[in-house]
């Protein structure tokens, strides 16, 4: 049988994020495949001292992610490489 079976996908991922300016980085070690996008995004804004007053958007491969998707929702299965961007709303 070919094909990943439920015990062949880690369920715990390493995650790296940058700021879109890339003068920031946080290394996320052992990550939950069922942790969300948005709860991610604000361990790392934390974690890179950015301001709570501005909200953030993780991207991947310049496509914005859904806040509310998981990881494993996703598709991610492996070490993995995020950005994240201040959100920016129209007028």
């Amino acid at each position: 049988m070919n094909g990943a079976t439920a015990e062949q996908v880690p369920q715990l991922v390493n995650v790296t994020i940058h700021d879109w300016e890339r003068t920031r980085r946080v290394e996320m070690e052992g990550v939950p495949r069922n942790v969300t996008f948005a709860e991610l995004v604000d361990e790392a804004r934390r974690q890179m001292g950015l301001s709570i007053d501005t909200e953030y958007q993780a991207v991947r491969g310049g496509m914005k992610l859904n806040h509310m998707q998981t990881l494993e929702e996703a598709g991610i299965d492996g070490d993995t490489d995020l950005e994240i961007h201040p959100e920016v709303s129209a007028g």
